[in-house]
């Protein structure tokens, strides 16, 4: 590769991918399990919590294409099979919070996800292609803006909940 970020990442030895991706998996198994009533949860602006959703599922995309090799996020299959596994845990994550007490599904949640997801993918095909540059980090300043936007968004519109059976 060309000494770029993500291949650098990716070259660390098979175990050490294989506990980032784990650690992503527990951190959205934790964050799904949260039951919204956490009094660190309740204090922050209600946009800062939908936030999260974004970047936790960034990093589980993420976490998947470290397991691909450095050319994982070049590879269309590669970015296409993280983007369909994210949206099944996002549906597995929001049918579970069907049953927390406090919790809810809802489409905007879905699409949270899917959008960290394909911000991290974009990302790190970005990430792959080029050496590590401190000037090169407008795509990720631009991805966190969309991030955040799409936050306040999330956060104002009414809920959208999804058709989905109780657990």
């Amino acid at each position: 590769m060309n000494g770029s970020l993500f291949a650098r990442a990716a070259s660390l030895a098979w175990p050490v991918r294989l506990a980032i991706f784990l650690a992503a998996v527990g951190l959205v198994v934790l964050a799904s399990s949260l039951s919204g009533q956490e009094e660190a949860l309740t204090a922050l602006p209600p946009y800062l919590v939908n936030l999260g959703h974004g970047p936790l599922y960034g990093l589980l995309a993420l976490g998947l294409l470290l397991l691909l090799g450095p050319a994982g996020p070049l590879r269309t299959g590669g970015r296409f099979g993280a983007v369909l596994l994210v949206f099944l845990a996002g549906l597995l994550d929001e049918w579970h919070q069907l049953g927390l007490p406090s919790r809810g599904s809802d489409l905007k949640d879905l699409v949270t996800d899917l959008l960290g997801a394909v911000c991290a993918l974009l990302l790190a095909a970005w990430a792959a292609r080029f050496p590590v540059a401190p000037a090169r980090l407008l795509p990720f300043a631009a991805a966190l803006v969309i991030l955040l936007l799409w936050a306040v968004v999330a956060t104002e519109a009414p809920p959208v909940p999804l058709p989905l059976p109780a657990p």
